[in-house]
C-alpha cells in the first residue's frame, strides 16, 4: 500500500468535508439573517 498517496486522498475528501460544513454553516446564518 501506497501510504503518501492514500494520505493525500483522505487530505482531499477532509478538505471537501470542511468545505460542505462551512457552507452548511454559512447557509444557516444566512437564514437566521433573514429570520431575524
Amino acid at each position: 500500500m501506497r501510504y503518501g498517496i492514500n494520505r493525500t486522498v483522505s487530505m482531499r475528501s477532509l478538505s471537501i468535508r470542511v468545505k460542505n460544513i462551512m457552507a452548511a454553516l454559512s447557509r444557516t446564518d444566512i437564514t437566521r439573517k433573514t429570520l431575524c
